[in-house]
């Protein structure tokens, strides 16, 4: 994705979570926090699709 592909937003988290966010960044290869949120939120995001879409 391009940079004029993105927009750049306020985030506040508990300090706890940042440090759990740096320890996956550095326990899983991504390479900043932003990666890591990012593919966090398109995951839940898909997983929230896919839920939708299946019929009991």
């Amino acid at each position: 994705m391009d940079l004029k592909d993105k927009q750049r937003i306020s985030l506040y988290l508990d300090k706890e979570t940042v440090e759990k966010i740096d320890s996956f960044i550095k326990q899983y290869g991504y390479r900043s926090r932003n990666d890591l949120v990012s593919s966090a939120v398109d995951n839940l995001i898909a997983d929230e699709i896919i839920k939708e879409m299946i019929v009991f």
